[in-house]
């Protein structure tokens, strides 16, 4: 016999299950450098990951894509290896060297077998601390940042989100790609490069992450041989990222007459990773537009019909890293959309969230954390997390719990303290034609040229 399915309503989820993060040793070298080692045993492989207190914010004005180019040089030469040396010693171990840096910090990592990771470590250590900057190369990797500034440009998602930071965060690091700006990053000397090398490549503030078939006390000795001679100089002062707050709604649109479709961004200016309330905040991000059944993605998609997907996020970052809410729209609605992502804001602020909403969200995130802690790259990401964003040692064990505490009332608390819709500035890539009119309607308009 036959049994039916019942297909009116979803499955229910099944029990949360038990998870645990893996154990680790955080400890400190005699020059200052932290190092943190989690065994992983299930495969034979290792990954390493230095951490340096050189990331974008801490360029000045005049200096924008600085960082970039000093973190792309570090595995470019050393007086004894040209960086093809270090790219083909790389991969004699069967993985691979990558530096560079992000808005908070810069990095190298490497993944090989776990054999070799001690001949990892040292290539990391000697290519980083005896980068040399040779001039030939350097020329190279500029010509290559300058290729991916016009790249970005070309890419109407990034020009959107490029802009956006523009107007969130003039006058910071913030409002430049982290690769900088083109007549800026041309005019970056070799000395520049080596003094922000002088002063950020420091063991003070930076920190040795090791996931992997490895032994801990091992691993410290190979940490101790390869980095203990790093001479300890004081760890650079982070900079205060001090955004100027919108006055209201803000709309511009960058011209792409032809575009099939608009880029939309809308956002304003969030809050650093570690400010309280982290979970709640990522419940109600989940609610607003961190999964599917998110109320931007039920209003935009299934009642609109003016997109294939929309999400929002709040970007983590040391500083007050971006609210945003991105979507590809139909060019007709885009004022509808507009409005939309206002309005579920003010709901969202002024007449909270359904219990119902909030277990649901709660349940979704607990059930998919583990799924992002798999690979050893994802343990040594949220290792990173821990030592850049200063959390306690038992945070990710204790996270999935205090995603299940979030009530109601924490939402609708976070809700009021973290969405200020009165200051989105909305950004469209699109045919300024028919955007225009449009946008007129919400409030003044700019219009630049693509």
């Amino acid at each position: 016999m036959k049994v039916g399915i019942a297909r009116s309503q979803p499955p229910m989820p099944g029990p949360i299950r038990p998870y645990r993060f893996p154990d680790f040793l955080r400890t400190r070298l005699d020059n200052g450098l932290e190092v943190v080692v989690a065994t992983m045993k299930a495969v034979p492989l290792a990954r390493h990951e230095l951490i340096l207190p050189a990331g974008n914010q801490y360029e000045s004005a005049d200096a924008a894509g600085l960082a970039a180019l000093t973190g792309a040089m570090l595995k470019e030469g050393t007086a004894e290896r040209s960086g093809l040396d270090i790219a083909t010693a790389a991969e004699s171990l069967g993985g691979s060297l990558a530096t560079g840096v992000d808005r908070d910090v810069g990095y190298a990592a490497s993944g090989v077998l776990s054999r070799h990771y001690e001949a990892s470590v040292e290539l990391i250590a000697s290519s980083v601390l005896g980068a040399r900057f040779p001039g030939r190369d350097l020329e190279r990797v500029r010509r290559q940042h300058l290729t991916d500034l016009v790249r970005q440009r070309d890419s109407p998602r990034l020009r959107a989100r490029q802009e956006l930071m523009r107007l969130l965060y003039p006058g910071t690091p913030y409002a430049h790609p982290v690769i900088g700006i083109e007549e800026v990053l041309q005019s970056i000397s070799r000395d520049q490069v080596v003094d922000f090398a002088r002063r950020h490549v420091v063991p003070n503030g930076s920190f040795l992450i090791a996931v992997g078939d490895i032994e801990p006390g091992a691993f410290l000795d190979v940490a101790n041989r390869a980095f203990g001679h790093w001479q300890s100089r004081e760890a650079p002062v982070r900079p205060t990222i001090d955004p100027v707050s919108s006055d209201g709604p803000r709309y511009v649109v960058i011209d792409r007459p032809g575009a099939p479709q608009t880029q939309l961004i809308v956002g304003h200016v969030g809050v650093p990773r570690n400010t309280p309330a982290y979970p709640a905040r990522t419940v109600l991000n989940t609610i607003l537009g961190g999964r599917f059944t998110s109320r931007l993605n039920v209003e935009l998609r299934h009642r609109l019909g003016l997109t294939y997907s929309v999400n929002s996020r709040f970007v983590a970052q040391q500083g007050p890293g971006p609210f945003e809410v991105r979507a590809a729209i139909d060019n007709e609605g885009v004022r509808r959309a507009v409005e939309a992502v206002h309005r579920q804001l003010h709901l969202l602020r002024d007449e909270g969230v359904e219990a119902k909403e909030v277990q649901e969200s709660r349940q979704y995130l607990a059930g998919v954390f583990p799924y992002a802690t798999q690979t050893m790259a994802d343990i040594a990401r949220r290792l990173e997390i821990l030592s850049v964003h200063g959390l306690e040692d038992d945070y990710w064990d204790t996270y999935v719990d205090r995603l299940l505490a979030v009530e109601t009332e924490d939402v609708q608390r976070a809700a009021r303290a973290y969405l200020r819709p009165d200051e989105l500035i909305a950004v469209a890539v699109g045919p300024a034609a028919v955007l225009e009119p449009q946008l007129s309607v919400l409030g003044e308009v700019e219009v630049i040229a693509s």
